[in-house]
């Protein structure tokens, strides 16, 4: 069987938009309130030895109550670790009347992967402008540096808005 020509470069094209894209944000399923009336689309990088995101908070009543979970995939693997599609090893869940940022382990029975063994704490600033988010490299593990991120908000309800995320290489 002889394959197409075309086949190779187009693959190998989609391979690379894949990785190449930084953050994407996906759609809102479960609501009639888009993620971009919450946060705008955040960036994240590495510094200092600390995973850093910082996004600017919209002003709008759809950010009321709102609250947000913060993934990582840190094996790049999607076979291990919480929600089968992605692999998540560990979770931050930043509690804004508190600020703290707690950092744990995922665990793959319960429903939002939150339960887990405790990582310890990450950083958490939060104001009336925007969010900043930090988490110790060393609390994701001693891979080799690489690893993906996703930060799901939801509303005051609980319903999904939607995601933002990317790669860190």
């Amino acid at each position: 069987m002889k394959r197409a020509p075309f086949l190779a470069p187009v693959l190998a094209l989609a391979l690379v938009l894949a990785t190449a894209v930084p953050a994407v944000a996906a759609p809102a399923t479960d609501s009639s309130v888009p993620i971009t009336s919450v946060l705008d689309y955040p960036q994240a990088r590495t510094s200092g030895g600390n995973f850093i995101l910082h996004s600017r908070l919209m002003h709008s009543s759809a950010n009321a109550g709102w609250c947000c979970r913060l993934y990582f995939d840190t094996d790049l693997n999607s076979m291990t670790g919480w929600f089968p599609s992605r692999g998540y090893e560990i979770v931050s869940c930043p509690n804004f009347s508190r600020l703290q940022n707690p950092v744990m382990h995922t665990l793959a029975g319960s429903t939002d992967g939150m339960g887990g063994a405790w990582c310890g704490l990450g950083g958490l600033q939060i104001d009336r402008n925007s969010l900043d988010l930090s988490v110790p490299l060393a609390m994701l593990g001693s891979g080799d540096g690489r690893f993906a991120w996703e930060l799901m908000v939801f509303d005051s309800q609980g319903t999904w808005l939607g995601s933002y995320g990317g790669r860190i290489e």
